[in-house]
């Protein structure tokens, strides 16, 4: 994983502050929660980071009251970062609301329905009362990174990462697996939720307890240890979205899902492989889709892709466009790669097919195709941004560079 590049953040939305999340970490009833940062907490946060061997482990700077006010305001509004208290107390009770559901995230469409969640109507009164539990925080802050090719300078595609943080402030209530609870919780949600392809911390030397919580009970492994600040960074690379784990019954989530948008290239002239996505929709009775090769993916924006289109507008195509010879045809179970043709020598694709479908009757479907297509030229002179959450057929087309 190449350092991180000096790119904007990823937008997000904003939090509503009814939702929370309860955590089992003995699988049994909820034994403790998280919640939204609420102004209710700020008095007793506040004088946690009075204590300066929380600022020191934290690595954070002392502030006003009047300041972290405002630090509580932009953790609800900022958009690239996401943040929850740490309950030691099961979650309080709260009262029915029609229509709202219990649900597990789906990389997908964001939540899947099933029984009504006791989540829902949660009001910061009911949190209020609970505010002697408090016990920590734990935080994601969103980043674009970088993936290289082969030769190690090219950059291939940009990946989502998530940097992470977790504090039990409370001395009383440490040792009791609310840290470990909470990360899980939060690697799950911007896993399944948000599409984190990416975990990393960077531990001061001095923090052993929490090197050993992220290397020994969580998985994390090492990637450099950087002198000149004494602290080393772990990173969790999850093959698949993570699951929520078994013993958090994961509720409403407690923020919505932002919407994606996707950054395409696409050829003027109707490309070679325009045909062989016609017939491959129709074998497998689905939608076709524009030809297309994807520059940036499923990447979270509240207000809209127009940061994003105006980022590439500045890269230009050039006199005549971007010329790619279309190489090997492939299939594997990935829905939005079920099958596709690769431009070498960076793999960048062409999808001819996307969903579900049988693995003999794709290879049949495909055979014959790498003979028609391989060694070809298509000319992409054409940007599109694109709304790609949810459904591909219901995807949206919300801006043009050519």
């Amino acid at each position: 994983m190449s350092a991180l590049p000096s790119t904007p953040p990823c937008a997000l939305p904003s939090k509503p502050p009814r939702s929370v999340l309860p955590l089992s970490p003995s699988g049994g009833p909820p034994s403790s929660f998280l919640s939204p940062y609420l102004p209710l907490h700020i008095p007793r946060y506040h004088l946690w980071m009075s204590s300066e061997a929380l600022q020191a482990s934290t690595a954070s700077e002392p502030l006003s009251l009047e300041e972290e006010h405002d630090m509580c305001a932009s953790w609800r509004t900022d958009q690239d970062k996401y943040t929850w208290i740490i309950h030691a107390c099961p979650p309080p009770a709260a009262k029915p609301v029609g229509g709202v559901t219990s649900a597990s995230p789906s990389p997908s469409a964001g939540v899947t329905s099933a029984s009504p969640s006791p989540s829902a109507g949660v009001t910061s009164a009911s949190l209020a009362l609970l505010e002697p539990h408090m016990a920590g925080d734990v935080n994601l802050f969103l980043s674009l990174d970088e993936a290289l090719g082969d030769d190690g300078e090219t950059v291939v595609r940009t990946v989502l990462q998530a940097e992470v943080e977790v504090m039990v402030a409370e001395a009383s209530k440490r040792r009791q697996n609310l840290a470990t609870a909470a990360v899980e919780a939060a690697l799950a949600y911007g896993s399944a939720v948000l599409g984190v392809e990416r975990f990393f911390v960077k531990i001061g030397d001095a923090n052993k307890p929490s090197r050993a919580l992220f290397e020994t009970k969580l998985g994390f492994s090492f990637v450099q240890r950087v002198e000149c600040f004494q602290e080393t960074e772990l990173e969790l690379l999850p093959p698949k979205p993570l699951p929520p784990p078994a013993s958090l019954p994961f509720l409403e989530p407690p923020f919505p899902p932002p919407p994606h948008y996707s950054l395409w290239l696409l050829p003027s002239s109707p490309p070679p492989i325009a045909p062989e996505i016609n017939k491959l929709a129709e074998r497998f009775k689905v939608p076709p889709f524009p030809p297309h090769v994807t520059l940036a993916g499923r990447v979270p924006r509240r207000a809209g892709g127009g940061d994003l289109l105006a980022a590439a507008a500045e890269l230009g195509f050039g006199e005549g466009g971007v010329g790619v010879e279309l190489g090997e045809v492939r299939a594997d179970g990935r829905p939005h790669k079920a099958a596709y043709v690769e431009e070498p020598p960076f793999k960048p694709h062409f999808s001819l097919l996307y969903g579900e479908h049988d693995e003999a009757e794709k290879g049949e479907a495909v055979r014959g195709m790498e003979e028609r297509l391989k060694g070809r030229e298509v000319v992409l002179d054409r940007m599109q941004l694109w709304r790609t959450e949810g459904a591909y057929d219901t995807w949206e087309m919300v801006g043009e560079i050519s």
